[in-house]
């Protein structure tokens, strides 16, 4: 997948962009999936805050992680799951005189669950978004994973959530002042 490298309608870094690096930075990609695991979290809503800390300045409050939610959840149900459930099905059938082709049909899966996500970045990134700056900027990454975590938990978050959200603020600082993480 390549990046659009094309600046949103405020010049600044497109979501599907900042998530896409975001994503790729040392140990996102874990603590993403542990989110989503452990609490039921959809990671494009979480990256999406993140984004709206670090890129658009803001705080994602709680009511607004929930709307960005409900604003994706038809998406993410109707298309995005349904595909993570035919490439994951398909991870554990890739043996046999087949496998090369049923691996390959794989791959071509994953690329249309990757497209589906980022319509549903892109949903996300259209939406307003009321101004809550803050004067501390540097703590509204993870303020606004957390209040977006607010919106998923099923349960208490634990400690290993914390550390995740804690590792995404990071990562999403780094990526947002020119630095790859």
């Amino acid at each position: 997948m390549t990046r659009s490298n094309v600046a949103g309608p405020e010049g600044r870094e497109r979501l599907r962009d900042f998530a896409l690096r975001l994503y790729a930075a040392e140990g996102t990609a874990g603590a993403c999936l542990g989110l989503q695991q452990r609490q039921g979290a959809n990671v494009n809503v979480i990256l999406y805050a993140a984004w709206c800390g670090v890129v658009r300045g803001t705080l994602l409050a709680p009511k607004a992680a929930a709307d960005a939610a409900a604003a994706v959840r038809d998406w993410h149900e109707s298309a995005v799951i349904p595909l993570r459930n035919v490439r994951t099905d398909m991870k554990a059938r890739v043996s046999g005189p087949l496998a090369a082709e049923i691996h390959a049909v794989r791959e071509k899966v994953k690329q249309v669950e990757i497209e589906a996500e980022l319509i549903e970045l892109d949903q996300l990134e259209a939406m307003p978004l009321a101004a809550e700056h803050d004067p501390d900027p540097d703590s509204l990454a993870l303020r606004s994973v957390r209040n977006a975590m607010i919106v998923f938990a099923e349960e208490p978050l634990a400690e290993d959530d914390h550390a995740a959200m804690s590792l995404l603020a990071m990562h999403a600082q780094t990526i947002a002042h020119g630095a790859d993480a």
